[in-house]
């Protein structure tokens, strides 16, 4: 766990840092969770069924953002925020927490629609 795969410092920082990685890395840590909050924002506004094109919007973001920080630990060699290389327990964590809080998220959406 302690090291990526065998391969050296000189290879993991430029796999991070190539466009590819760091376009993945925004995606997951930023762009995913700004769609998320995004889509929370019109699920809350949407008045009519219960279930609509946000309700899509948003778990596909959520999915899309898990499938990313996959691909970032997996053939990215990603790595945690205080620095280490990131596993596939990292990864499972993570995915854990994000569907967790997207329920939460997604349940206080459509709360605040039904009850506004």
């Amino acid at each position: 766990m302690g090291t990526s795969k065998g391969k050296g410092p000189s290879e993991t920082l430029t796999k991070q840092s190539t466009g590819a990685g760091c376009l993945v890395r925004l995606g997951w840590m930023m762009f995913g969770h700004l769609g998320i909050l995004i889509s929370a924002k019109f699920i809350s506004s949407h008045k009519g069924s219960f279930i609509s094109t946000a309700d899509f919007v948003f778990w596909g973001i959520v999915f899309a953002t898990i499938g990313l920080r996959y691909l970032d630990v997996r053939k990215m060699d990603g790595m945690t925020v205080t620095g280490e290389p990131a596993s596939m327990k990292h990864w499972k964590m993570y995915s854990l927490i994000l569907v967790a809080a997207g329920l939460v998220l997604w349940g206080l959406a459509h709360w605040w629609a039904a009850y506004r």
